[in-house]
């Protein structure tokens, strides 16, 4: 049976569905009428099909292929992972990934199966940059899981972050020298996904080699030899030249099972194996991955030397009969992004070939992501003795295209664009950026960089900060030009808000004794008056109270006046409030002064509020003012 569990001021948010809907405010007598000890197997009952999930994930042949991971298999990587991790109760965790990426189970029940509070990111595109930097130092989030690349995009440290976790590509060492703190659990994951999430982790430091580290408990992996499904001993490395590719063979704990989801799937991605793997936990499942490796001594989970995985294309299609070999190579620009690199040599019976030909014809047979950046013409491949191609020798990609329509250029004109047209070229590599030139269709430019782009524009230039948000709704030079314009001539033209006659935030502001005795001999008066009027009310309420005729009757009359009494102490503040301050407004309070005064009054009121709800409601806005983002203060 198909069942939603919601809660009653909710339930109008759902959308028409088929499935029973019990709202758990409504049901909450019946839930705690039942017996609290766990159901036995019987009461349970057996089911079918055991699974917890389908995921599908392209892996490295492009296409789309379902993986079905059980109950058992979760919950045991839940329960290894929080013991190994070290995310503690205390930890406030950043909640970003899409539970379409597996990656997002080390977020979220990871999390929760150690007690810490799960934070999520904003509605909208996902958060980047300094968007996403003021947004932790905002929620104060102690613990990150992410991608190296979203990493990257942070251009600063942030202090309160206790635990870091970077898994799903290759971990750059500058990246590791950057964020490494001493007190930092700084973590490297990797697993496939049909090893459920995570197989192995390693703590990352920059004076050790970045490494995929040893495996998870209940996980085991050893390094197969090419030619037999058999381990290699101790010390042996994987893709040796003049041998076949090696890789590493993952036992998982109980089953997830990816076979049969897609008629497409490689058989050779999961096949027994004679390899005397360690039995480390109930299921007896192996992968057979292609990674670069080197196999530590047995598993003593103190030897991380396991080099991490290579993340590549291996071939790049010919565009057309000129050309005679291709292949595609990650590059690192100096931003830390991550971009694709093309490499290709022609034909001898050909005299030329377009690089933006070639590019054309791969946009029409591959998704945007596998496009590559960057193309280079070389004379010959550089090959090793194997005859492969040795990706060591090939040289550092210098032509970025994009891919603008016919080569169309559209020169800055106002200052705005020529700042924001520099500080583009300089992100994306071009020594000149068309203002009519699409961001991401017509220049290949992604959301990462696109981060970087804007911490540019906030630190290089004059102009109003800008945000993703503005990216994505002005995609163009010109477009994005006149929206910051817009924004700071809006700013301009904004009344100003009258300052205090006070000194800069910063200074010593000196008063005089007579100014501090006053203003704590009307404290006193404030405080005799507000005692005043609550032994007021208590006098005339006893009085009429006894005036009751009878015992009942006297009864009745004190309950009516404790009621009477709570209210009228609870609405006393907010009265006050409205009557010496109005709206609180963001701004500098001088100490001592008559606005201090008002400050302190109805702070103090609001602490004795009977009420906890209207007493924590109004504390909120007597600190923070009316707008909720920045505090009244003195100094």
């Amino acid at each position: 049976m198909a069942m939603v569990l919601s809660l009653t001021h909710l339930k109008d948010l759902l959308p028409e569905v088929a499935a029973q809907t019990v709202c758990l405010d409504h049901v909450h007598a019946h839930v705690e009428a039942e017996d609290p000890a766990r159901m036995s197997g019987a009461e349970m009952g057996g089911t079918a099909d055991e699974l917890a999930y389908i995921i599908y994930t392209s892996g490295s042949t492009g296409r789309p292929k379902g993986v079905a991971v059980e109950h058992a298999s979760i919950c045991n990587f839940v329960r290894v992972a929080s013991a190994i991790y070290g995310i503690e109760p205390t930890d406030r965790v950043y909640q970003g990934m899409t539970i379409a990426f597996d990656f997002s189970v080390e977020e979220i029940w990871v999390s929760w199966m150690a007690g810490a509070t799960l934070v999520p990111k904003p509605g909208g595109p996902s958060l980047l940059g300094a968007e996403l930097a003021e947004f932790l130092q905002d929620k104060s989030i102690s613990a990150l899981c992410c991608v190296p690349t979203l990493l990257a995009t942070l251009d600063e440290d942030l202090p309160g972050l206790r635990f870091l976790l970077v898994s799903g590509e290759a971990c750059p060492r500058d990246l590791v020298t950057r964020w490494h703190r001493p007190g930092r659990r700084f973590l490297n994951v990797y697993g496939p996904t049909e090893a459920t999430v995570t197989a192995t982790w390693a703590l990352l430091d920059p004076e050790r080699p970045v490494s995929l580290g040893v495996p998870l408990p209940t996980y085991s992996a050893v390094i197969l030899d090419p030619e037999e499904s058999r381990a290699l001993p101790p010390g042996n490395r994987g893709n040796r030249p003049g041998r076949r590719r090696t890789g590493t063979g993952i036992r998982q704990p109980p089953r997830s099972d990816g076979a049969g989801l897609h008629p497409r799937l490689p058989r050779d991605r999961k096949q027994p194996l004679r390899a005397d793997l360690p039995d480390r936990g109930p299921g007896p499942d192996q992968q057979r991955r292609g990674n670069r490796v080197l196999r530590a001594d047995r598993y003593t989970g103190q030897d991380p030397r396991l080099p991490d995985r290579a993340d590549r294309n291996r071939v790049l299609p010919p565009a057309a009969s000129r050309d005679r070999a291709g292949v595609v190579q990650t590059f690192s620009p100096e931003n830390g992004s991550v971009e694709l690199a093309a490499y290709y040599t022609l034909r001898q019976d050909a005299a030329s070939v377009d690089a933006r030909d070639i590019r054309e014809m791969l946009r029409t047979r591959l998704p945007g992501y596998m496009v590559p950046a960057y193309f280079e013409q070389l004379e010959s491949m550089p090959m090793m003795a194997s005859g492969k191609v040795d990706r060591k020798r090939l040289p550092a990609p210098t032509h970025r295209l994009s891919v603008a329509v016919n080569g169309s250029y559209t020169a800055p004109t106002t200052d705005s664009e020529k700042a924001l047209a520099a500080q583009l070229g300089t992100v994306l590599g071009l020594e000149k950026v068309s203002t009519d030139a699409h961001f991401f269709n017509d220049l290949g430019a992604d959301s990462l960089l696109m981060a970087h782009f804007c911490a540019r524009v906030r630190k290089e230039t004059g102009l109003p900060p800008a945000a993703m948000q503005d990216i994505y709704k002005h995609p163009t030079v010109r477009q994005l030009a006149e929206c910051l314009q817009a924004r700071r001539l809006e700013a301009d033209l904004a009344p100003a808000v009258p300052a205090p006659d006070v000194a800069p935030p910063g200074t010593l502001l000196r008063v005089s004794s007579f100014q501090y005795f006053l203003c704590g001999v009307i404290q006193l008066l404030i405080f005799f008056g507000y005692t005043m009027y609550a032994a007021w009310l208590l006098v005339i309420g006893f009085e009429w109270a006894s005036g009751g005729t009878t015992p009942l009757d006297m009864w009745l009359r004190s309950v009516g006046f404790g009621a009477a009494m709570f209210l009228i102490l609870s609405l006393t503040p907010i009265l006050v409030k409205w009557v010496l301050v109005g709206r609180w407004k963001p701004g500098l309070i001088p100490i001592w002064s008559m606005g201090y005064l008002r400050f302190w009054a109805v702070k103090t009121l609001t602490r004795a509020n009977p009420s906890p709800c209207l007493r924590a409601h109004r504390s909120t806005c007597c600190t923070c003012g009316s707008s909720g983002r920045k505090s009244a203060r003195g100094w």
